[in-house]
C-alpha cells in the first residue's frame, strides 16, 4: 500500500501526497533528493551519520515515487539484460562459486541467481526489502545484510568472491569513499574473478531524478554522486587490478551481447568511439543517447588480474 503522507527532510513539513499533481510530486522528489544529497556530501565518509541520512532519504523518495510512477517495479534498474549476463557466464558452472551483489534492492536479481547450480549468493543494501528477508528464509544459499557496500565487503574473507555484480549501484557511491571501496573489492575478489557492472554514463546523464529538470549532459543533483563516462569507469577499476574481459553491445532486439576481449583492444576502441561521439553529437544529444545505448556504454564485464 502506498504511503499517503510523508515528512519532508528539508523542513519537517508534513505533505499529503494524494493531493499533489504528478508534476508537483516530481518537484517534491527532486527538491528533497537534491537537499539530502547536498547534506550527505557534508558528512564524514563511512560515518553512521551518513548512513542514517541515506536511509532517511531513500525511504522518503521510495514513498513519493509510486504516486507519480504507478507502474514502477522497484527492481532499481535490474532487468533481464543485466541478470542475463551473470546467468550466461555461470551457465556451465560445475564448481561452487560465490556471487556477491551490491545493492540487492527488492531481490529481483538474487531470486534468479540463487537458482543457478552450485552457487551461493550474498549481498547488501542500506535498506533490506521484505522480499529479500523472505528469500533468506526460503533459501539456504542466500544471505544479505543491511549495511553499506564497504562495511559488508570488509567482513568477507580475502579472495572469496567469484563474481561481483552491481546494477545501478556505483553511481550512488560517494567520490570520497570510492577509492577505499574499490581497493577492498579488489582484495575480496578471487584471481580471475568476474565483475559485472551497469553504471549510467554521465555523458548522457543525469540518470537520477535530475533528468526531469536538467538538460542532458548536466551533472546529476540527486543521489547519483558518481556518474562516470566509460573511460572514467575503466580507469578507476584498472587502478585496482580489474580490467575488461569482454566487449559488450546491444543487438537489434535490444539484448546485451558480449565477446571476449582478453587484450582490452576492443574496449580501447570503445573509449575512443565514446570521445568521438561526444564531439560529433555536441549539438544533437539525442543521437548520442541512441549511439551510447546501442554500444552499451553503461555495461562492463571485467576480470580481476
Amino acid at each position: 500500500m502506498k504511503k499517503k503522507k510523508v515528512k519532508k527532510i528539508s523542513n519537517g513539513e508534513i505533505i499529503d501526497l494524494s493531493k499533489l499533481s504528478k508534476r508537483s510530486l516530481k518537484t517534491l522528489h527532486y527538491e528533497e533528493e537534491k537537499y539530502v544529497a547536498k547534506e550527505l556530501l557534508k558528512t564524514t565518509p563511512f560515518s553512521k551519520e551518513r548512513m542514517e541520512l541515506m536511509r532517511q532519504g531513500y525511504n522518503l523518495v521510495n514513498d513519493i515515487m509510486p504516486w507519480y510512477l504507478p507502474k514502477i517495479k522497484f527492481s532499481y534498474g535490474a532487468d533481464k539484460n543485466s541478470t542475463g549476463i551473470v546467468c550466461n557466464l555461470l551457465m556451465d558452472n560445475r564448481e561452487n562459486k560465490l556471487i556477491y551483489e551490491a545493492g540487492v534492492g527488492t531481490g529481483y536479481s538474487c531470486e534468479k541467481f540463487i537458482n543457478l547450480p552450485n552457487v551461493s549468493v550474498c549481498g547488501c543494501d542500506i535498506i533490506l526489502h521484505d522480499r529479500v528477508k523472505a528469500l533468506m528464509k526460503e533459501h539456504d544459499n542466500f544471505f544479505a545484510e543491511e549495511d553499506t557496500l564497504y562495511h559488508s565487503l570488509k567482513r568477507l574473507n580475502d579472495q572469496s568472491i567469484d563474481l561481483f555484480y552491481a546494477d545501478n549501484v556505483f553511481e550512488h557511491l560517494f567520490p570520497d569513499e570510492i577509492p577505499y571501496i574499490l581497493r577492498t573489492l579488489s582484495q575480496k575478489m578471487k584471481k580471475n574473478g568476474l565483475i559485472v557492472l551497469i553504471i549510467p554514463n554521465r555523458l548522457v546523464g543525469p540518470g537520477d531524478v535530475s533528468k526531469y529538470f536538467l538538460k542532458r549532459g548536466a551533472p546529476a543533483e540527486g543521489f547519483h554522486f558518481l556518474e562516470m563516462s566509460y573511460r572514467e569507469v575503466l580507469k578507476k577499476f584498472k587502478q585496482e587490478g580489474m580490467t575488461p574481459k569482454y566487449f559488450t553491445w546491444k543487438n537489434r532486439e535490444d539484448e546485451i551481447k558480449y565477446i571476449k576481449d582478453d587484450w582490452g583492444i576492443l574496449n580501447q576502441i570503445k573509449i575512443r568511439i565514446e570521445s568521438c561521439l561526444c564531439l560529433l553529437t555536441s549539438k544533437n544529444i539525442d543521437m548520442r543517447v541512441r549511439a551510447f545505448r546501442k554500444l552499451a556504454m553503461s555495461y562492463y564485464i571485467l576480470i580481476k588480474k
